[in-house]
C-alpha cells in the first residue's frame, strides 16, 4: 500500500510540473502552485489514494467538462445520502470539492500557462511522441563514439547523416504507426476497434452508393461506397462489416495525431472476407497536415543537417509513382500479350490445312 501510495504521488507531482526540454529550470507560475496547494489539501482531506484517482480522473478538463463532472457527482452524493451509502457519499463529496476549487484555480491562468499546456498536449500527442523518439535516436548515434578518431567521426558525419536522419525518421513514424493503430504491414486496427465502419446511411440510387460514416480514434468523416443498384438491397439486408485495410506510406497529421489519407474497404459477410469486394476510399479532412520533421527544431549539433526537413508525405508520393509506372507497365504487358495471342491464333490458322476425306468403294 506504501508503495501504491508514492507512485501515485509521484505521478501527481509530475503532472502538475510540465515536462519539456527545461522543465526543471521553469519558474511555477500561480496556477501551477495552487494546483499543488489543491492535491496536498485532497491528501489531507480525503486520503491518497482517492486523492490521487480522482485528481487524474480530472486531467485536462475543460471549464464545461469539470462542471458536468460536478453535476454528475451531485446527482450520486443525493443517492449516497439516500441510500447511507458512506463511500458514495465521501467519492462524490471528494469529486465536487475538488473541482470546484480547480474551477477557482483556473481563473489564475496565464499565457504562460495557456502555452505551457499546449506544448505539454504536443508531447503528448502522436507528433510529439515521434519527435521526442527521432531526437533520442540520432543523439546516440550523431555523438562520437569511444573508439573513434576525429578524423573517423568527422567523415562518418559528413558521409552519413543525411541518410541516418532520414532512416531513423521512418523507423520512429512505422512504430508510433504500428503501437497506436496495431499496424501488421497492410493491416491497422485501434484497441477499442474505433477503425471498423459500422454506420450505412440512406442508399442513393441516383448515384447507385451508400454514404458511409467512419470514424479512427476520435475523427470521424463519412465517405461514398460505389454498389450498384441491383446489388444494393442485398448489401444492406446482409448487414455487411468494411474493415479497413491501411496502406504503409498513406499517412497525414489531423491535430497532432496519425490518421491516413487513403483506406481500402475490404467487406465481408459474417466471417467470410470478399477479396472482390475491396473499395479504396481518399480521406480527405480539414487541417491535414504532411508529417514532417525539420532537424533544427530537435537541438542537435551537426553541421551537415542544417535547414534540412524530412517529410513523410514525399515518400507517399514516390510510392505513387511507382504504383503508376507498374500498373503503366501491367496494362503495356497485357496489351502487348493479347496481341501476341492474337497473332498467333492467326498464324494457326493459316498454318491448318483441310485434311481430304477418304472413302471406301462399295464392293
Amino acid at each position: 500500500m506504501r508503495t501504491l501510495q508514492n507512485l501515485c504521488t509521484f505521478t501527481l507531482l509530475f503532472c502538475f510540473c510540465f515536462s519539456g526540454l527545461c522543465a526543471q529550470q521553469q519558474q511555477k507560475t500561480a496556477y501551477e502552485k495552487k494546483k499543488e496547494e489543491l492535491l496536498v489539501q485532497m491528501w489531507d482531506k480525503y486520503g491518497r489514494q482517492r486523492a490521487a484517482a480522482i485528481v487524474n480522473t480530472f486531467g485536462e478538463k475543460s471549464d464545461e467538462e469539470i462542471r458536468a463532472a460536478i453535476k454528475e457527482a451531485n446527482a450520486a452524493l443525493a443517492i449516497g445520502q439516500l441510500e447511507k451509502n458512506n463511500s458514495i457519499i465521501t467519492q462524490s463529496s471528494a469529486i465536487i470539492w475538488y473541482g470546484e476549487e480547480l474551477l477557482k484555480a483556473m481563473k489564475l491562468k496565464t499565457e504562460v500557462d495557456f502555452k505551457r499546456e499546449r506544448e505539454a498536449a504536443y508531447m503528448a500527442s502522436d507528433a510529439g511522441k515521434i519527435q521526442i523518439a527521432i531526437k533520442n535516436a540520432f543523439e546516440k548515434w550523431n555523438i562520437k563514439g569511444e573508439f573513434e578518431k576525429a578524423s573517423d567521426y568527422e567523415a562518418r558525419l559528413k558521409a552519413q547523416s543525411r541518410k541516418e536522419f532520414e532512416r531513423i525518421c521512418i523507423e520512429e513514424i512505422q512504430k508510433i504507426v504500428k503501437d497506436v493503430y496495431r499496424t501488421d504491414r497492410n493491416r491497422w486496427q485501434s484497441d477499442n476497434n474505433d477503425s471498423y465502419y459500422r454506420l450505412f446511411l440512406t442508399y442513393d440510387s441516383e448515384s447507385e452508393s451508400y454514404t458511409v460514416l467512419s470514424k479512427i480514434a476520435k475523427i470521424e468523416w463519412e465517405s461514398k461506397v460505389k454498389v450498384p443498384i441491383d446489388e444494393a438491397k442485398k448489401f444492406k439486408q446482409e448487414r455487411y462489416v468494411a474493415k479497413i485495410v491501411g496502406h504503409d506510406y498513406d499517412w497525414c497529421f489531423i491535430d497532432n495525431n496519425l490518421c491516413p489519407t487513403l483506406v481500402t474497404l475490404r467487406f465481408s459477410s459474417g466471417r467470410t472476407a470478399d477479396p472482390d469486394a475491396d473499395y479504396k476510399v481518399l480521406v480527405s479532412l480539414k487541417n491535414q497536415r504532411d508529417i514532417v520533421y525539420a532537424f533544427d527544431d530537435l537541438g542537435i549539433d551537426n553541421p551537415y543537417l542544417k535547414g534540412l526537413a524530412f517529410n513523410y508525405s514525399d515518400l507517399r508520393r514516390e510510392q505513387e509513382k511507382i504504383r503508376a509506372e507498374e500498373e503503366r507497365l501491367q496494362a503495356e504487358f497485357e496489351a502487348k500479350w493479347e496481341a501476341r495471342l492474337a497473332e498467333f491464333s492467326i498464324e494457326k490458322k493459316k498454318k491448318m490445312t483441310k485434311i481430304p476425306c477418304i472413302s471406301r468403294d462399295k464392293k
